[in-house]
């Protein structure tokens, strides 16, 4: 049987196994996710508008924006696009 341990609060659920940090709104839907490393967002992350719909997508590396990310309007079309170094805006 998997050993799997989920520490969870009203708001997020982290699931220690997969190293996946969830947030939620009050409906229940998914606000955020993304996987984590010595509690620090780390790789990529996807954050949705409480309707359910894909809002953005991000990169971190050790807790900092880093790598591309893109928000989407709620036709669900390319927004805009940044590019962050090091929490840092490197490329618009």
């Amino acid at each position: 049987m998997l050993d799997i341990k989920l520490q969870e609060t009203d708001k997020e659920v982290m699931d220690e196994a997969s190293n996946t940090l969830t947030y939620f709104f009050e409906n229940g839907g998914i606000k955020a996710q993304g996987t984590f490393l010595m509690g620090k967002p780390e790789g990529e992350w996807k954050y949705y508008r409480e309707t359910g719909q894909l809002w953005k997508i991000g990169h971190y590396k050790a807790g900092l924006k880093h790598g591309p990310w893109v928000r989407f309007d709620k036709n669900g079309d390319e927004e805009f696009k940044l590019k962050y170094k090091n929490g840092k805006i490197a490329v618009r």
